[in-house]
């Protein structure tokens, strides 16, 4: 069963009762206030953070130590540390999808072929 049918914001979950829907927009802006107060779960804290350790490497003429908070912060910056990745076709689109239709002769020869192969 996937997650998306238990949020209601999403199309899977759109039928979802109202008792969950409820539950769901409860817990979500309980653990949104949560987050919030936790300092280094704001990336705007995490970026002044590494702008004084980089200054602290600049200032002891330490290059490497500074060129890997640089690193850091634009890791940071660019979304490295998320769990989202997003994936699209050819030139940015909608990734192709297609239809095959196979009969089952198909199938069995290709099987054939792979193990033979392996």
């Amino acid at each position: 069963m996937q997650v998306a049918q238990y949020d209601p914001t999403k199309v899977a979950g759109q039928k979802l009762a109202k008792k969950w829907a409820d539950l769901f927009e409860a817990t979500r802006k309980r653990f949104r206030e949560e987050v919030a107060e936790i300092p280094i779960a704001d990336q705007a804290f995490r970026l002044r953070a590494l702008g004084k350790i980089y200054e602290r490497h600049i200032s002891r003429g330490n290059v490497v130590g500074a060129a890997g908070v640089l690193e850091q912060a634009a890791k940071e910056v660019g979304g490295a540390f998320t769990n989202r990745r997003e994936h699209t076709g050819a030139g940015g689109g909608p990734i192709e999808q297609k239809a095959v239709v196979v009969d089952g002769k198909e199938v069995a020869a290709a099987v054939a072929e792979l193990n033979r192969d392996y």
